[in-house]
């Protein structure tokens, strides 16, 4: 099974955690033995940009849209969505 790049932040972050907290109970002798973690090697994260449109950049691609895709565009823009998982799955009813 594939796991989505978002699922495997969100791996990293709780094996993050668990690490941490183990580390913690072997310090406060609370914990006896090796931190059980320690093993486990996280996901790769991919190293993509996080880019937003200027002001400028927004205009220019609302005015080489038609209706429906500028609605959707304009939409996507002012409620932050993310294209692939929320602007291209949205049902108009």
């Amino acid at each position: 099974m594939r796991l989505q790049q978002g699922a495997k932040i969100s791996a990293n972050r709780e094996l993050a955690c668990l690490k941490n907290i183990f580390n913690r109970c072997i310090e406060w002798k609370k914990y006896e033995g090796e931190n059980p973690v320690r093993g486990i090697r996280p996901f790769h994260e991919s190293l993509n940009r996080v880019r937003f449109l200027t002001h400028e950049e927004e205009k220019k691609l609302l005015v080489a849209t038609k209706e429906p895709l500028s609605t959707i565009i304009l939409l996507g823009i002012h409620a932050g969505l993310r294209i692939k998982a929320e602007g291209l799955t949205l049902l108009w009813r």
